[in-house]
C-alpha cells in the first residue's frame, strides 16, 4: 500500500485528507502537528516506504528527500514552494506541485 505523509496542517484534524486518500487505496500517516516550527521538516519522519509528502509549512529539504528513497511526489497544501528544495526534487525525478490560487 502507498503511504502517504501529511506533516503538517492549518485545520484542527485530518479526516477530509485521510478520507479522500484511503479511499484510492493509500494510507495516510499524519505528523501530528497543526502548525510546525520554522525549522521542523520532514527528516524526523524519514520512511524507506513513503511515496508521497503533503506538506503546508513542513520544511522539505534535500535530506529529508534522500531519506525517502521511494518517494515520488510532494505537494504543497497552499501558494508557493519555497518550504520544498525543487531543484533537489526535480534532480530526482519528483514531481513537485502546490495551489496557486489557494
Amino acid at each position: 500500500m502507498t503511504t502517504v505523509l501529511l506533516t503538517d496542517r492549518a485545520w484542527p484534524d485530518d479526516w477530509v485528507e485521510r478520507e479522500v486518500l484511503e479511499s484510492a487505496g493509500l494510507r495516510l500517516v499524519a505528523g501530528g502537528r497543526i502548525r510546525p516550527t520554522p525549522r521542523r521538516s520532514t527528516r524526523s519522519w524519514p520512511s524507506p516506504s513513503l511515496r508521497r509528502i503533503l506538506t503546508c509549512w513542513a520544511q522539505v529539504s534535500a535530506t529529508a528527500i534522500e531519506s525517502c528513497a521511494a518517494l515520488e511526489v510532494i505537494a504543497r497544501m497552499g501558494v508557493g514552494l519555497d518550504n520544498i528544495d525543487v531543484a533537489h526534487a526535480t534532480s530526482r525525478g519528483m514531481l513537485v506541485t502546490n495551489v496557486p490560487d489557494y
